[in-house]
């Protein structure tokens, strides 16, 4: 069954047909945090690994990189932070890490430190805003 939502939110993400619900959303997140916290706050990269920073919500940036340098299990990533924040696709891009964190934990390596940014910050006042929830 996780392997179908994350299928899921993934393809919902990256097509941009429309984005998952908030219980998707709500069971990514947590599924997500799971793999975080148990991680080791210095961790061992294999290489070659892409090394990308200052995302910024920039989901067809971080399509393109992933046109070039393949997506994961062929390739390897290292995020470094600010994922959200800028761009008009903060709640998409930060969606398609955490996706890639669940299926590929390993393959995919994300700053725990802007990951809790994200979430508390734009994440939670984005998706309000796109999922039409009021207050």
């Amino acid at each position: 069954m996780e392997s179908y939502w994350v299928e899921h939110v993934l393809g919902s993400t990256v097509t941009g047909v429309t984005l998952p619900t908030i219980e998707e959303i709500s069971k990514l997140c947590d599924r997500a945090k799971r793999i975080l916290e148990d991680e080791s706050s210095v961790v061992s990269i294999q290489t070659p690994v892409t090394v990308v920073g200052d995302l910024h919500g920039q989901l067809y940036d971080l399509l393109e990189l992933f046109r070039i340098g393949g997506l994961c299990p062929e390739s390897r990533y290292l995020f470094l932070g600010d994922y959200v924040d800028r761009g008009h696709h903060s709640v998409e891009t930060i969606l398609l890490l955490l996706c890639l964190k669940v299926k590929h934990p390993s393959l995919v390596t994300l700053s725990e430190q802007y990951i809790y940014y994200c979430i508390l910050y734009i994440f939670c006042i984005d998706i309000a805003s796109k999922t039409a929830v009021k207050s």
